[in-house]
């Protein structure tokens, strides 16, 4: 949690090139960079004692999103990479991922998003949107504290 630790399987060290190694291994360091392994921590537990509040959830699921784009773009920026060839790798790794084993399935979803997910990814870099319509997490971490807090209050958890 506190010291987060990459983790490559062989499969993928060998079937990437080194310039398809460097642009995944740097959107995984801007996550470290940005602290994103405390932070969606703390946001699940927030999103886990608000559980019968819906709106909880589907902010958490646009926290991680848009958590996943901000690292694409600062991913695309620090290798000098154009965008088409860091979302060629992204779709790369994406389907390496899902050939391993069935059961990782689940597990890679996880971490690479639903399809429609990925295409939503895929199509924000190519159209180089530099100017994010997206919400970033900063904003829904106060959003998910007010709902949890007010939630804890009105079923008088607090108080």
């Amino acid at each position: 949690l506190f010291k987060p630790v990459l983790v490559l399987g062989n499969s993928l060290i060998e079937e990437l090139t080194e310039q398809e190694l460097d642009a995944l291994l740097t959107h995984e360091l801007v996550h470290i960079k940005h602290k994103d392994n405390l932070n969606n921590w703390l946001l699940f537990l927030l999103r886990n004692l608000t559980f019968f509040n819906p709106i909880s959830s589907i902010l958490m699921r646009q926290i991680l999103f848009e958590t996943e784009r901000i690292c694409d773009r600062e991913a695309v920026l620090l290798t000098g990479q154009k965008p088409e060839a860091y979302a060629a790798v992204l779709l790369r790794v994406w389907k390496l991922l899902l050939k391993q084993k069935p059961l990782r399935g689940g597990l890679v979803s996880a971490f690479t998003g639903r399809m429609n997910e990925m295409e939503y990814r895929v199509t924000a870099l190519l159209k180089n949107r530099n100017k994010d319509k997206g919400i970033p997490a900063l904003i829904f971490q106060p959003i998910i504290l007010l709902f949890t807090v007010t939630a804890l209050l009105y079923l008088g958890l607090i108080c």
